[in-house]
């Protein structure tokens, strides 16, 4: 199962015209998702909605962690179908190439325009 920290954005390639975007579909409005569990440390502010999959129902972290906004989805329809449409959204850009890899830099204090594809993905064994 997979974890996917959001933000999950257009890709665009430098330089080019823009393609068009995957839909997010219901994963959009997620800002973290998570195919089995959600762990929490410290006093994160979540700004969006947090969900687990019906693969996992493991929220831990809140509090001290808050919801500034959003609400939390547990295995729930609603973080079901984001879970679908991340995954989806997934396939479609792991096929585009990359023209401008970020491998090895250290994005801390970067401001990263528009159309940057920031994804973690952890596959369990």
């Amino acid at each position: 199962m997979a974890f996917v920290a959001v933000s999950l954005s257009a890709y665009v390639s430098a330089g080019s015209p823009a393609p068009s975007a995957p839909s997010l579909g219901r994963a959009a409005s997620f800002t973290v998702l998570g195919g089995s569990t959600v762990t929490n440390t410290g006093a994160t502010a979540i700004t969006g909605d947090l969900g687990v999959s019906s693969a996992g129902v493991s929220v831990t972290g809140f509090p001290p962690g808050t919801m500034a906004r959003g609400g939390q989805h547990v295995a729930d329809p609603a973080a079901n179908q984001a879970q679908a449409d991340a995954q989806s959204a997934y396939a479609v850009l792991a096929g585009k190439p990359c023209t401008t890899p970020l491998t090895g830099q250290d994005l801390g204090g970067k401001t990263l325009a528009p159309g940057v594809l920031l994804l973690h993905v952890h596959r369990r064994s």
